[in-house]
């Protein structure tokens, strides 16, 4: 019975150490499995051009001093419109016909009668000087006034007085404007039709006035129409910046020159991004890769899967890109763009694949169906 207690005693005793020795292994491999490890994904730091750009709105006009006018001849009545605005014309062809007013027939009747009168006081004073009945100053006087006369009728026959009465369009180009209507009685000197030239095309954009410091001639301008399916980035530079505020619109007015062959018709709406600055050689992220943190901004790479903190100076954004200027960051590097909000410098990560973005979604919702662990 004595020799008994020794050898329970020990087995007691090697039992406990036993115990001790596995539950000591448990709590080292709960410490390991519970030390936090984030999920991430990653995207290349490149290096690159980023631009910032300044959007706004316009229409397509002609520009100033371009548009050929084409103005009453004589008072006149417009017997028809054979052109419309936004039609394409070619130089020579008929936008309206018109025919003269009873008063621009009466005034051409009477200066053909004048010039009548002056031949023939002409003619009869040649006779009395051949004759020696009138003076060399008589003669002068007569041709004078058959020279003024003769001038007058001219004048009148080349502005149309007597003619076809066909308005022609001076240039090919696209009718902008239209002034008259069938019927009108218009006084000499008033505009007929506009036509707009192809090479002389602009487009019209307002913005805010604050923009103006920014702002500069010859800057870079994309322009893109507002109205196609299919829009065609178009690219040109600033000519015009104003130099006040629009008084109707409130709005600063920008003049940007269409290229010749640009897709952009007389009248359609554009889009323009104007470039106020640009880095030819910048690091650059997406927006999402850089977060507020206790007053700085930083962001997050993967190095030997674990995080590492970089404070960084913010550049020029433009759209979802960034400029980024930070210690120790070079092009390539691997930048937390989503699980960034659970970071913290040194902590483990592991890094989302292609694959595991793929069927995360999936294997979620297959998770949250009701019944789903169910056979049917």
């Amino acid at each position: 019975m004595n020799r008994r207690v020794p050898v329970i005693a020990v087995l007691l005793v090697a039992v406990a150490a036993g115990l001790w020795w596995f539950l000591r292994g448990s709590a080292k491999s709960e410490g390991a499995a519970s030390s936090p490890t984030a999920r991430v994904a990653l995207a290349p730091l490149h290096a690159g051009a980023i631009a910032r750009n300044l959007e706004a709105y316009g229409v397509v006009q002609s520009a100033p001093g371009t548009d050929q006018v084409s103005s009453a001849p004589y008072d006149c009545l417009v017997t028809a419109v054979l052109a419309e605005a936004g039609a394409e014309v070619a130089a020579g062809d008929v936008l309206l016909q018109i025919q003269p007013s009873p008063d621009s027939l009466l005034l051409l009747d009477a200066a053909r009668n004048a010039l009548l009168v002056a031949e023939k006081a002409l003619s009869a004073t040649q006779e009395r000087f051949d004759l020696k009945l009138a003076t060399n100053q008589d003669l002068l006087v007569a041709r004078q006034a058959a020279a003024d006369a003769k001038a007058k009728v001219a004048s009148l026959e080349a502005r149309g007085l007597g003619g076809d009465g066909k308005i022609r369009a001076s240039t090919a180009g696209v009718v902008s404007k239209l002034d008259v209507t069938r019927g009108s009685l218009v006084l000499l000197g008033a505009p007929l039709a506009s036509v707009a030239m192809a090479q002389g095309l602009e487009v019209r954009l307002g913005l805010e006035g604050s923009s103006r410091s920014l702002l500069a001639r010859n800057q870079v301008v994309t322009l893109t129409s507002s109205d196609s399916p299919n829009p065609v980035a178009v690219e040109s530079r600033v000519r015009t910046v104003g130099a006040a505020l629009n008084a109707a619109a409130g709005s600063l007015e920008v003049r940007v020159p269409v290229p010749t062959k640009a897709p952009l018709l007389l009248g359609e709406h554009v889009r323009a991004l104007i470039e106020v600055n640009k880095h030819a050689a910048a690091l650059i992220v997406p927006r999402g890769a850089v977060l507020p943190d206790a007053g700085a901004q930083v962001l997050f790479t993967v190095k030997d899967g674990k995080a590492v903190r970089h404070e960084v100076t913010p550049g020029i954004a433009s759209g979802d890109q960034l400029e980024v200027q930070g210690a120790d960051l070079q092009a390539g590097d691997a930048v937390v763009v989503t699980g960034n909000y659970e970071l913290s410098d040194g902590m483990a990560v592991q890094v989302e694949t292609a694959a595991q973005k793929a069927t995360g979604g999936a294997s979620a919702a297959a998770q949250d169906t009701p019944g789903a662990d169910k056979e049917p």
